[in-house]
């Protein structure tokens, strides 16, 4: 008898620690997700300039996208558009916005309506530099931090920060 007491009690603490562990990993999956989503949408950010750039190099002039961008004159939008009810656009302006991105539910097929798929904050800066002695062209610096959620801290340690140059190559 004692012996079946004994095993029931052992498997028992066996069973209760393996919730434990499902418990534990479905909590780290949640700051994984978040940080996936960081990681896309500064990308999107980033090659989005980046097809603006070149567009705006061969029409209407490579220095005025950015300084139109950099005084919100205009904007971007991140890919996919159509998958959000609302499309927040992206500026250039070293403010710190928050985009909350709403799932139109015509193209999801869902009947559930003002679900958030996602909301982050960011900052974009930009940074002229423009003939410097050891370059050719014209360059522009940019500097993306993205946050994951709507709250919570803006320090630059939890942050994503992404950096990348855009070079005007001029008529090519």
């Amino acid at each position: 008898m004692i012996e079946t007491v004994l095993a029931v009690a052992i498997v028992t603490m066996g069973i209760l620690s393996i919730f434990l562990l499902f418990s534990s990993g479905l909590d780290l999956n949640t700051p994984s997700i978040a940080d996936t989503r960081v990681a896309i949408f500064g990308d999107n950010v980033l090659n989005g300039l980046r097809a603006e750039s070149e567009h705006a190099a061969s029409t209407t002039g490579w220095l005025e996208f950015w300084e139109d961008f950099e005084t919100t004159d205009i904007s971007i939008t991140v890919a996919a558009t159509d998958i959000w009810t609302n499309s927040p656009v992206i500026l250039g302006d070293n403010e710190l916005h928050t985009n909350i991105y709403t799932v139109n539910p015509l193209r999801t097929n869902s009947t559930i309506t003002g679900l958030v798929e996602q909301e982050l904050r960011y900052k974009l800066k930009v940074e002229f530099k423009t003939n410097p002695p050891d370059y050719e062209t014209n360059n522009v610096a940019v500097t993306l931090k993205v946050w994951p959620g709507s709250e919570g801290s803006t320090n630059d340690t939890d942050a994503l920060i992404l950096y990348t140059w855009f070079h005007d190559h001029g008529d090519l």
